[in-house]
């Protein structure tokens, strides 16, 4: 069930719609150029054309620009609210998901909205959300107004394209105001484009499944996010019809390395990547007094890159060894197993480059290290692979009791999100469809959708 949102729990909120995106008239110019369908509500003076060429039925033309009109309407609608963090915490709901927002004052009433956007402010406890056009504007579209509902009119054996253009509007409406928002989704929509396909085809509604007379095969949908701003993957969502058979997910790396696994993904299923510390730059943010130091200071620093204050590692003695470590319990007990990256934001408050030594303890005598030359008077982003980490002693990542910075010069520390399972390369998801006999009817991927996060 959807989270809810009221005035309770809101502190504050801001409601806009941006005219220029609303649409009050849809024109359905079909094959050979000729008007199929003009529909409009009130002065109609906002339209949009939508150019088809493969379709030739005024009646379906007309059905479809009555829901391209509904659609259209939901188009550049904006809430932006603040709430405290128990509140927030309490609704247990991430970038892309669906909320119910019931703020009548705003006109809003138990409106579903997608989260696109989430700030949080450390040092206030308050979380400022976001929330976009309403979700089922997109997936009741895609699912029960065209999916397959083409094909079956017009009796081809192919009608993937009219659907691809019916389709194209809307999904590239989604992906640029995600993009604006800093969250990028990368959606795979029929006809489903198919990587290393094997005993996988598409239907006739563009969806993957079996080929005929087989029990199993797999494909794979694939994204690299083409922007240098790119900060962590956050989630995969697909929706997928199970048919009697089975259908599992897969999530790879550039190197092959699998991230994750979901068994029984059908229906509307989603992944999301792991990440630590969960909370976007918490490791460093105003957290000085968690952490624990020897021969050096740390402290909190009004000077980050990323966010307003980040830490500083001062040694006692300059030229000799300083460390910082987190926390200063050391008892972290933190399972890394899965951690293929480390990030960290650097800045050396030196006249001169400055090696420093990172380490993830289990214990004094055994702890991996990994060595980094940090540019003078410069921020920079590092990102160290785990499989290049030496080691000391017999440490085990699946037990990490504390993590030290250690340096013989000031250092500035900045971070969003330390430890990943992967960073800007090439995601794969494989899809694994089976069922019992030939004869069975297949079971089917109807959509993916893979979301990263992009920006400071």
């Amino acid at each position: 069930m959807s989270a809810v949102i009221d005035s309770s729990m809101v502190l504050s909120a801001e409601y806009s719609e941006d005219r220029w995106k609303l649409k009050n008239r849809v024109i359905y110019v079909g094959a050979n150029g000729g008007v199929l369908a003009d529909i409009s509500e009130g002065s109609g003076d906002l339209p949009i054309v939508v150019r088809d060429p493969f379709l030739t039925d005024e009646k379906e033309a007309r059905r479809r620009a009555s829901i391209r009109l509904a659609l259209n309407k939901e188009y550049g609608k904006q809430l932006r609210i603040e709430m405290r963090q128990e509140d927030f915490e309490n609704l247990n709901v991430d970038l892309g998901d669906t909320v119910i927002v019931d703020l009548p004052d705003l006109g809003l009433n138990n409106a579903n909205m997608f989260l696109v956007e989430v700030e949080y402010d450390p040092k206030r406890l308050r979380y400022r959300l976001t929330l976009g056009g309403r979700l089922e504007s997109f997936e009741e579209f895609f699912e029960e107004e065209i999916g397959g509902e083409v094909a079956a009119r017009f009796g081809k054996a192919l009608t993937i394209p009219e659907q691809t253009s019916t389709l194209a509007y809307s999904l590239d409406k989604i992906a640029r105001i995600q993009a604006d928002q800093k969250h990028v989704i990368y959606v795979n929509k029929p006809p489903i484009t198919l990587y290393k396909a094997q005993n996988v085809i598409l239907d006739s509604d563009g969806k993957a499944e079996l080929v005929s007379g087989t029990i199993e095969g797999s494909f794979e949908a694939r994204v690299l996010p083409p922007s240098e701003l790119f900060v962590n993957w956050i989630k995969s969502e697909w929706m997928a019809e199970k048919n009697g058979g089975s259908i599992s997910a897969e999530f790879i790396n550039s190197d092959g390395e699998t991230l994750g696994q979901i068994y029984d993904a059908y229906d509307i299923q989603f992944y999301r990547f792991k990440k630590w510390p969960q909370g976007y730059g918490s490791l460093t943010y105003k957290n000085a007094s968690n952490w624990g130091s020897s021969n050096a200071s740390i402290s909190d620093r009004r000077m980050g890159i990323l966010h307003g204050y980040c830490l500083k590692l001062t040694p006692n003695t300059l030229g000799s060894d300083g460390e910082a470590y987190y926390p200063g319990g050391q008892d972290l007990n933190l399972d890394l197993s899965w951690a293929k990256w480390m990030r960290l934001y650097l800045y050396a408050d030196n006249e001169n480059d400055v090696t420093v030594k990172i380490r993830l303890h289990q214990d004094t005598s055994n702890y991996f290290e990994g060595s980094l030359v940090v540019e003078a008077k410069e921020w920079r982003k590092y990102e160290i692979s785990m499989d290049s980490l030496s080691e000391s002693g017999s440490p085990s990542l699946s037990n990490i009791n504390w993590l030290s910075i250690i340096s013989a010069y000031p250092v500035l520390i900045d971070s969003d999100h330390v430890f990943l399972p992967a960073v800007r390369e090439l995601m794969r998801v494989r899809f694994t469809l089976k069922r019992d006999s030939p004869d069975d009817p297949s079971p089917k991927i109807k959509l993916v959708k893979i979301i990263w996060r992009e920006g400071a």
